[in-house]
């Protein structure tokens, strides 16, 4: 039997592909945001765009009533959206680009990089999508009358299928979110686009949730309350064993749970929060690291901690029961305008903790936990999702669990692709000194694609902690703080007879600039540490 040989990708099987239809028509692609998915998704899969930068680059200059091609990008971007927001038709120029690209449907990817105009019309086209779509999810430019800015924050809303700000294209193949931060170092699909991001995996459901207004806010005060402030080895429980008993065999592992003991009262958190504002003033947030709070407790210090201007992040854990899973999730609770209705977002951890023979000798748990053995977290990995949360027009906030800062799959390029202001990672772990690994990553995160990381972990982890280095003082640093602006990075110490730190950041913007020379008018927001201030009180 004779089978026809496989065939290349084409720029018309990229558009069938996502669209479902064969016919790379205006309408089809009238949406900014799918014209952008469809544009992004063929470079990317080429690795075309590389020659779009260096010697050799096609022309990207055009006939424009504005001489400048940024100033004419913008131009054309105001009437794409408008247009969008009334159902009709892109401005003639981008429809001049699009026959280009139609009238090359059969092009193989593998020769794009070769075809200058085609390029040049694709290039244009997603710079063009990308200014249309400026302050999506974001409330720059947002306003009363902006019918498209109105559509795209409906469409933006999480489904059952996440968050997309595509129209026509199913997130099952790719997606498209708003964007925080255009890379400046590297050359990537993401160095192109200053306000829209391709999110091309689908292990990931985003969920973008805006609950931004107008501010004149340039701070953020952080209370970080690192409970619990002791922890005890018998805290850490075996829950299951496979091939082990005094020995341990060939590929034997065993599932480990944690205990909490005594939970975090919400009488405690208001005297914390009504001290801090003692120090500093108001508070935005209040922040309490990985397994810090039970289901129940959480329902206690959410009504203590959230109001309308105010929310909650938090580590939330439910150890596990024999034949039964625990849990380990974030909870993110913000009030909406109006004090009337508190949001509680729930996001579950990616990956689980493996406690391997250093780790076990490092917390002083050998005696419980076999160290010849590798010990896993007895949770269940489901509903990968990822929250990202707008509060404030410079600050976008995206929140991970201990593990999921480490391993770069499969949360790693939604971060990168959207560049939130503020990384948070909640933690289970020893002290955050920037030699250990936290750090490592936080700087990763802040150099590409230049967004500013917290860590935090619990006193009681920190103190627990004894490095193999030998040194037998615990330490007090709590959590690190690392942006692309300020240098190194930044240890939070939690003095002696302290209870909690606010940690106090500014925002700095500053402009940013895209592979095609297009400046964002210094709009990203980069938030730094300006101050941190430790919290007693006379009895917890």
């Amino acid at each position: 039997m004779t089978q026809n040989p496989p065939t290349a990708e084409t720029l018309g099987s990229v558009f069938e592909y996502l669209f479902q239809s064969s016919d790379i028509s205006m309408w089809t692609i009238s949406w900014p945001p799918d014209a952008f998915c469809f544009v992004a998704t063929a470079l990317q899969r080429s690795s075309a765009y590389t020659a779009l930068v260096g010697t050799g680059k096609p022309r990207l200059d055009f006939k424009h009533a504005q001489e400048d091609r940024e100033e004419a990008l913008e131009a054309i971007g105001r009437k794409w959206r408008a247009a969008a927001g009334k159902s009709k038709l892109p401005p003639p120029v981008v429809r001049k680009w699009l026959e280009i690209v139609r009238s090359n449907r059969a092009l193989p990817l593998t020769a794009l990089g070769r075809r200058k105009q085609v390029l040049a019309a694709l290039l244009n086209i997603l710079a063009a999508a990308d200014e249309a779509c400026a302050g999506l999810g974001i409330s720059l430019t947002s306003t009363d009358d902006d019918e498209f800015t109105r559509i795209s924050e409906s469409q933006l809303f999480p489904m059952e299928n996440g968050s997309t700000l595509c129209k026509r294209i199913h997130p099952s193949k790719a997606r498209v979110l708003p964007k925080c931060h255009t890379a400046q170092t590297g050359l990537t699909i993401r160095s192109f686009s200053h306000f829209l991001a391709l999110v091309a995996t689908t292990e990931i459901s985003p969920q973008w949730y805006s609950f931004c207004a107008e501010t004149s806010d340039h701070a953020l005060n952080l209370l970080l309350v690192p409970w619990p402030n002791r922890i005890i080895p018998k805290q850490f429980r075996a829950t299951e064993r496979h091939r082990m008993t005094d020995d341990v065999e060939r590929g034997a592992y065993g599932m480990f749970t944690f205990d909490p003991v005594g939970p975090l009262r919400s009488d405690v958190i208001r005297k914390l929060v009504g001290a801090a504002e003692k120090t500093v003033g108001r508070i935005d947030g209040v922040v309490i690291p990985e397994l810090g709070l039970t289901p129940r407790s959480v329902e206690q210090i959410s009504k203590a901690v959230v109001r309308e201007d105010r929310f909650l992040i938090a580590g939330v854990g439910q150890p596990a029961q024999e034949g039964t899973s625990g849990e380990n999730y974030i909870r993110f609770d913000v009030m909406l305008p109006g004090g009337e209705y508190c949001a509680t977002l729930k996001q579950e951890k990616h990956h689980r903790w493996k406690l391997d023979k250093n780790q076990i000798m490092q917390y002083g748990i050998g005696s419980i936990l076999n160290p010849q053995a590798n010990w896993w977290e007895h949770i269940d990995v489901k509903d990968r999702c990822l929250m990202l949360v707008t509060l404030k027009p410079w600050l976008t906030v995206c929140v991970l669990i201990c593990e999921d800062l480490a391993r770069p799959d499969p949360l790693g390029d939604l971060v990168h692709s959207v560049g939130p202001n503020l990384l948070i990672c909640l933690l289970m772990d020893g002290p955050q000194l920037s030699s250990r690994w936290p750090g490592r990553y936080a700087t990763t995160f802040a150099d590409d694609p230049g967004c500013s990381v917290l860590t935090l972990t619990s006193a009681g982890m920190a103190n627990l902690s004894r490095p193999s280095s030998g040194a037998s003082a615990p330490s007090g640093c709590i959590a690190l703080w690392k942006d692309a602006r300020s240098g190194g990075a930044k240890e939070i110490i939690l003095p002696a007879g302290a209870d909690a730190v606010v940690l106090s950041a500014a925002v700095e913007y500053c402009e940013e600039w895209t592979a095609d020379g297009r400046g964002d008018g210094g709009n990203a927001g980069h938030p730094y540490l300006v101050g941190q201030h430790p919290i007693r009180l006379d009895k917890i």
